[in-house]
């Protein structure tokens, strides 16, 4: 396997006690006005259920996200992810929302996206989904659970390896251009998550390692939960600036519920998107 540098409806209800309960987040399809989204840039903006607001994470000039209209699934509203690989330097333009700050999980995550990476050049910007846990905010990742990117050129779902900074293909490839489904559930008592791509799960791997900052187990995994992003960064490969972009929707994040594995993990998901 090859690697990706990076420089930098349930049955059963969560307990309203549960430790895990303050992690619910539903952008509610981005829809405008009706999330509390408008169509502007993504950053400073508040919206979904409960309200958030998104923030900027990032070094790069040429990023932007905006909420747009007849980009989202089924051509509702998302978010437009434009980022432009600059030669001669590393840049990155994540954007990212905390939901729930510094939570010890006493129980399995869920976390659903639609995302659309259009076609590019193997060259261009990367784009992908983090989990994120304790002493990180948007503007600077430190401890991360789960994360997963695209290859623009070719599909293949890359994620994080147990280094830091590096992405291992998974060998599971996903059509670019058109909307795909991804969930990851995470464990954080065994510091893994599954990842599942358009219903399918694709495997199962272990939190991101090596981490040196916030609340960490013996390995420097984390240990909790905080928030997430929406992942765009260069790979510093190309000798001209190229232009990269992605589609974003339906983001949803929960507990998941205790028979979730008699409904299907990523069912919960299924019957919230928009069709």
């Amino acid at each position: 396997m090859h690697t990706i540098a990076k420089a930098a409806c349930a049955a059963t209800l969560i307990a309203a006690g549960s430790a895990s309960a303050s992690i619910n987040y539903d952008v509610l399809g981005f829809e405008v006005p009706s999330s509390g989204f408008n169509f502007v840039g993504l950053e400073g903006q508040g919206g979904g259920s409960p309200d958030k607001v998104w923030q900027f994470r990032g070094t790069s000039n040429s990023a932007n996200a905006t909420v747009a209209s007849t980009i989202g699934v089924a051509g509702t509203d998302g978010v437009q992810f434009d980022l432009v690989d600059q030669p001669g330097g590393f840049d990155n333009g994540d954007y990212g929302v905390i939901i729930a700050p510094d939570v010890v999980p006493d129980g399995p995550v869920e976390a659903g996206i639609a995302l659309n990476v259009l076609q590019n050049l193997a060259e261009g910007p990367i784009f992908g989904f983090t989990v994120f846990g304790s002493n990180s905010t948007p503007t600077g990742l430190q401890s991360i659970a789960g994360e997963f990117v695209v290859d623009p050129s070719t599909g293949e779902v890359f994620v994080n390896s147990a280094t830091p900074f590096d992405f291992v293909g998974t060998g599971t490839f996903v059509p670019l251009s058109v909307y795909n489904d991804f969930d990851l559930v995470l464990d954080y008592t065994a510091k893994e998550y599954d990842l599942f791509v358009n219903g399918g799960l694709i495997g199962t791997f272990d939190f991101r390692a090596g981490q040196t900052f916030g609340d960490v187990d013996g390995l420097g995994r984390t240990n909790d939960f905080r928030g997430v992003t929406f992942l765009g960064f260069d790979q510093n490969l190309s000798a001209v600036p190229l232009a990269g972009t992605a589609y974003y929707d339906n983001l949803v994040v929960v507990p998941e519920p205790a028979v979730a594995g008699l409904v299907g993990l990523a069912g919960l998901f299924g019957l919230r998107r928009k069709r």
